[in-house]
């Protein structure tokens, strides 16, 4: 969004992390299933529940579910310089996704991947269907619903780190589509809604109170 990169490079960084942390995974989750033999049938029950979700549309909503989780924490974590800080909600979304299942390609390839290893039921067939899906859901989650919706309540700060004309135009199309998608909400004009206190409007509707308009942005 700051043109400190191109799509190309961000596709490439995701797909070459998405890869490493798989490669990884499979070594780190072997190496553990060697080390403690003991664990092998637990994590056959914990990689079942998995892949026993198929390809379902509660398979796809825990993956929505997982992306939105990894990517607040991101989010989280950048507010902070403090690595104690930052251990805080990696340990809470950790604790969320193991605990409730949520289906992240990652976290759910690792818990396969054990299970591959301790001689699961289950193939490797069974699990590229399962993180095809969880990637999907992941990016949407991650993408659609926290990473563009924050973009969106903080345009200024996107317009200062492009600081360009072309930058501002973008950043005011997204401002115009969130004033569109809140005024649609509370039944209001959009036009109306993105006018601040104070401020004349397009149309003659009601304006929303003033801390609500701190919600678009100014």
């Amino acid at each position: 969004m700051a043109r400190s990169g191109t799509p190309r490079a961000l596709a490439r960084l995701w797909v070459s992390t998405l890869v490493t942390n798989l490669i990884g995974g499979w070594l780190v989750t072997a190496l553990l299933m060697a080390a403690f033999p003991a664990l092998r049938q637990t994590a056959i029950e914990v990689a079942g529940q998995y892949i026993g979700l198929g390809t379902t549309w509660r398979a796809f909503a825990l993956a929505v579910v997982g992306g939105m989780l990894i990517t607040l924490m991101t989010h989280l974590q950048h507010t902070t310089e403090s690595d104690g800080v930052r251990l805080v909600p990696a340990v809470i979304v950790g604790t969320i996704l193991s605990v409730g299942h949520v289906n992240h390609a990652i976290v759910a390839s690792l818990a396969c991947f054990a299970a591959l290893v301790a001689g699961a039921p289950f193939g490797y067939a069974d699990w590229g269907g399962m993180v095809a899906l969880a990637i999907v859901g992941n990016l949407i989650g991650g993408l659609a619903l926290v990473t563009v919706l924050r973009l969106l309540q903080l345009p200024h700060k996107v317009i200062q780190a492009r600081g360009d004309d072309r930058g501002r135009a973008d950043v005011l199309s997204l401002i115009a589509v969130n004033c569109w998608w809140r005024g649609w909400l509370l039944g209001v004009s959009g036009d109306d809604f993105c006018q601040p206190p104070g401020h004349p409007g397009i149309g003659a509707g009601p304006r929303p109170p003033g801390r609500l308009w701190l919600l678009v942005g100014t």
